[in-house]
């Protein structure tokens, strides 16, 4: 910021003729990539959406000229273009970047995780734009690991791995290709559930879903909130999948205990957005409309179960609450899509599941 405010700084020629980057002056396709992602949320900012596509158009433009040239903020660039690209609708893009951007993030070996350095180390790191390896995932499972030494954002990058394999499992097979009993010790649907059992009961006391409160007080609700809605949604992907399954399926109780976790899960889902957002505290994300979309879209899902069945089994979980459920999400949306052109889309998306739901109805 100070180089942005400093004499040094030429608006007129940054893009096209860029001074020569160090740890003071930002790299401009970087600079370019998160204005591209951020100014739509910029609320005094005229015309924001159109501000961030004209960003994004430029960033494109120079990154374009880039991707053989493996490097740091290349990486960088690529990951915070692909968001911006998801948000606006733009699937094949957003996953060609990314994409790239894990290729080149290979040639320069960060995929690598020897020995790790201390947070001072890490720190000084990230400020000067300097590679660093890091070690993670093999420790996050040892039991002597000290786990309150690892960040929320640390336990989001090994949870991104579980999400990875919920939805290639969940997109590929499913509960209407897999062979084997979800109660199967050897299922898929068995051993995911089971690890994300392990990974929540890992856990360091500060991070359990209670503690939301004290994050908001805190300051860290946003990364707080945005780690648990990935968590919520990897339990939802994953129950959702037999929800339709016969309430006698398997051995005694377990639909019922897979129909309550789910319940559960959605509304601490749902309590997330309603809790933050009068607050002005959530993280308004492709990735975050997404979890409201999800919401949405499971509780349209549960509202069309047989009403006579679901009486039957949970007396308190009626329909019309889920019904409503679905609509607070839609509002949400609604108030996001002048900034994510992605939420128009799901809106459009929930509004048929609707029309369907009330015709079946």
């Amino acid at each position: 910021m100070a180089f942005l405010r400093s004499d040094e700084f030429d608006p007129t020629t940054f893009i096209e003729s860029p001074p020569i980057t160090t740890p003071l002056q930002p790299n401009p396709v970087v600079l370019l990539a998160i204005l591209a992602l951020c100014a739509r949320l910029h609320k005094t900012l005229p015309d924001a959406l159109n501000a961030s596509l004209e960003f994004g158009w430029h960033a494109r433009k120079l990154v374009s000229a880039e991707f053989d040239n493996p490097s740091l903020s290349n990486v960088q660039a690529l990951c915070v273009l692909s968001s911006h690209e998801w948000g606006e609708g733009n699937a094949c893009r957003s996953y060609m970047y990314v994409g790239l951007a894990a290729r080149m993030a290979m040639v320069l070996g960060l995929n690598e995780e020897p020995t790790g350095a201390n947070e001072l180390e890490n720190e000084r790191n990230f400020i000067f734009g300097e590679i660093q390896k890091q070690c993670f995932r093999d420790e996050v499972d040892k039991e002597e690991m000290d786990r309150t030494k690892i960040s929320c954002n640390g336990f989001m990058i090994y949870l991104f791995e579980i999400w990875r394999e919920i939805g290639t499992w969940v997109g590929v097979t499913g509960s209407k290709l897999e062979p084997l009993a979800p109660w199967d010790p050897d299922s898929p649907f068995c051993k995911l559930s089971k690890r994300l059992d392990k990974f929540e009961k890992q856990l360091p006391s500060s991070l359990n879903f209670s503690h939301l409160e004290e994050h908001i007080s805190f300051g860290s609700a946003g990364d707080f909130a945005y780690f648990h809605g990935l968590f919520f949604l990897c339990r939802i992907f994953l129950n959702r999948e037999y929800f339709f399954a016969s309430p006698d399926i398997g051995p005694p109780g377990w639909w019922n205990s897979l129909a309550t976790e789910l319940f559960d899960t959605l509304n601490k889902l749902d309590s997330i957005t309603k809790r933050l957002k009068p607050l002005n505290l959530m993280v308004i994300a492709p990735f975050t409309g997404f979890q409201v979309f999800t919401t949405a879209a499971t509780s349209l899902y549960i509202a069309a179960y047989p009403a006579k069945v679901l009486k039957q089994h949970f007396p308190t979980q009626s329909p019309d609450k889920f019904k409503s459920m679905a609509n607070d999400c839609i509002k949400t949306l609604n108030s996001w899509s002048q900034s994510w052109g992605l939420g128009k889309n799901w809106i459009e998306t929930l509004k048929k599941l609707q029309e369907i739901g009330d015709s079946n109805g």
